[in-house]
């Protein structure tokens, strides 16, 4: 919670403070990547660069790029870190629509940072204790993944219903009215089946706020 406390203080940072923790995050990430991934240290000796020498967000173009086709190609074991065990990490492919799928892994604090990060997304959009969320395609696991907010959704507050778009429209949209939700977190072309499909009587009981 308290960390969820830090990262909504953190939009209200001016640019000036928002720059210098940026650029204090890209220091220790970069050090880290240098010391603990053997593909990111060959990659820096390769062109004599070294940690110290990426300072701020301009330095960055001082690293050779790294493509998809590059990452997918190397040994897993020259990508994570030193001391990470794998097969404690969450892993999550990448959609493939611009070629093979890419696997992304995630230590469990990764993923709850990342959760924390969702989380703060939507209560800086307007979600708000008593709304109802439906989740009709795009993954959200903020919340779900806080025992926090796990324990609120109990109560009935920061309720969450996940609805899968790959079922027939007309279930999808009979979900909706049995449910209410108050905002959707849908993708358009989702969206798009949905408007095209409901009726008239439909679209009277189903009054999401965003």
């Amino acid at each position: 919670l308290m960390e969820l406390r830090q990262l909504i203080k953190n939009q209200w940072l001016s640019p000036e403070e928002l720059q210098q923790l940026q650029n204090r995050k890209l220091q220790a990430i970069v050090k880290n990547a240098y010391e603990n991934v053997v593909y990111y240290r060959e990659l820096f000796d390769s062109v004599g660069l070294h940690p110290q020498d990426i300072q701020t967000t301009n330095d960055l173009k001082k690293i050779p790029i790294t493509t998809r086709d590059v990452m997918q190609n190397q040994a897993l074991e020259r990508l994570i870190a030193k001391g990470i065990d794998v097969k404690k990490c969450s892993r999550e492919l990448t959609s493939g629509s611009t070629g093979r799928p890419l696997a992304v892994y995630r230590t469990p604090e990764e993923d709850a940072f990342h959760n924390l990060v969702q989380t703060r997304t939507f209560l800086s959009l307007g979600f708000k204790a008593t709304d109802r969320l439906a989740l009709i395609g795009p993954t959200f696991r903020g919340m779900q993944g806080s025992l926090f907010f796990s324990l609120l959704q109990k109560l009935g507050l920061f309720r969450c219903v996940e609805i899968s778009p790959f079922t027939d429209v007309a279930d999808q949209i009979e979900r909706i009215k049995d449910t209410k939700p108050t905002i959707w977190w849908i993708h358009p072309s989702f969206l798009e089946a949905i408007v095209d499909s409901v009726t008239e009587s439909d679209a009277k009981k189903i009054k999401p706020r965003m």
